[in-house]
């Protein structure tokens, strides 16, 4: 499986060459499907935001034959945004087990809990609501970035190797390679280190410990190398 994010990175690839059989987007990866053809099969939203200012790019979402994925308040804006007859796809609620659709914010003792009564919710740090789920009918942790959200929605459905595209996590590098002007705002300068970078590490112990390969196909990535393996994207190319 293909995890196509929007790093700038993206736009250096020629997806017109690369074999890629089927894919997951999230938020603006729609985008390269205007001109290219691209296998989305299913896609992961997670972030409100996106959605109330780029409902545009969501419409192109909704309108294909996919399946997906999206928090509660979500789907909240895209329904009020586009509608029910222009919706097209299948939906799937995800939500966080730390904090539930209109529930309080789970306890830690709560969570530990949980983490005591099945291997597949994995805690890292109980007082922040730190971990990973390999069960996401349970759940899924947050850790500021779609594509930590779209792992544990993959890993849960079966995929057990995962090429990922465009995860700089980097601000250095400009705008999300759809945006030409007045970028959405990033967290990622503040929340890397304590927040991106821990999660990250702590996924990659338990997918090697499940027989999980998850591949990080952006040369620019924050992410050191010891976390996720690198591959050129050019491995993929086309004969």
């Amino acid at each position: 499986m293909h995890l196509i994010l929007s790093g700038p990175s993206v736009a250096e690839i020629p997806y017109d060459r690369m074999d890629i059989k089927v894919a997951m987007g999230v938020n603006g990866a729609i985008a390269l499907a205007r001109k290219f053809d691209l296998p989305f099969k299913y896609y992961c939203i997670i972030d409100q935001n996106f959605v109330r200012n780029r409902i545009d790019l969501v419409r192109e979402i909704v309108s294909r034959d996919l399946t997906l994925y999206v928090m509660p308040e979500v789907l909240r804006y895209i329904m009020q945004g586009i509608p029910q007859e222009d919706i097209r796809c299948r939906i799937c609620i995800i939500e966080l087990i730390s904090a539930r659709a209109y529930e309080r914010t789970a306890a830690p003792a709560v969570l530990k809990r949980m983490a005591a009564a099945t291997p597949d919710v994995q805690l890292l740090d109980a007082k922040r609501g730190l971990g990973y789920s390999f069960d996401v009918s349970l759940g899924i942790f947050d850790a500021d970035t779609v594509a930590y959200a779209a792992l544990q929605v993959l890993v849960s459905n079966g995929v057990r190797k995962a090429y990922v595209h465009g995860l700089d996590l980097t601000t250095q590098n400009g705008l999300r390679f759809y945006e030409e002007k007045n970028p959405q705002t990033s967290r990622l300068g503040r929340k890397f280190a304590n927040l991106i970078e821990p999660s990250f590490r702590f996924a990659s112990e338990l997918w090697r410990a499940r027989g999980v390969s998850v591949f990080n196909l952006s040369p620019v990535s924050a992410l050191p190398r010891d976390i996720m393996e690198r591959l050129d994207w050019q491995t993929f190319l086309k004969d």
